[in-house]
């Protein structure tokens, strides 16, 4: 008994990760140092031109808050969907939301993922 109660336990904590908590773009700023899904409508794109990623905005219904989704160019060169034609379609992102923090920046600075991995990135619609 003691065996079957330990492996769903390791179960538990190995699928944890995966399942990280799904948010809207707008509430990111609410998430800082913790690994979350940010589902929002793609507003702006920068790169990749010379660059050396790809930087998404995602808001949340006609907010300009949100959150920053940058791809490094090793991970959207292996993708046919991250490009800059993805403009109004909605994405979902999974990573570790961070914010800038030096002492010059406003209270409002904007949060944002660096993906890790292309399957951590998905074009919705």
């Amino acid at each position: 008994m003691k065996h079957i109660i330990l492996l769903l336990f390791l179960i538990l904590i190995f699928n944890f990760d995966a399942r990280a908590q799904e948010i809207k773009a707008k509430d990111a700023h609410q998430y800082v140092g913790k690994t979350v899904t940010v589902v929002g409508k793609i507003k702006y794109i920068v790169g990749p031109g010379y660059l050396t990623s790809m930087s998404f905005l995602l808001v949340t219904d006609s907010s300009e808050v949100g959150v920053a989704i940058t791809v490094l160019m090793k991970i959207w060169s292996k993708s046919k969907v991250l490009n800059e034609k993805q403009g109004g379609k909605t994405m979902k992102a999974k990573g570790l939301i961070e914010q800038i923090t030096k002492q010059d920046t406003t209270k409002n600075s904007l949060p944002y993922i660096v993906i890790k991995n292309l399957s951590d990135v998905h074009i919705l619609q």
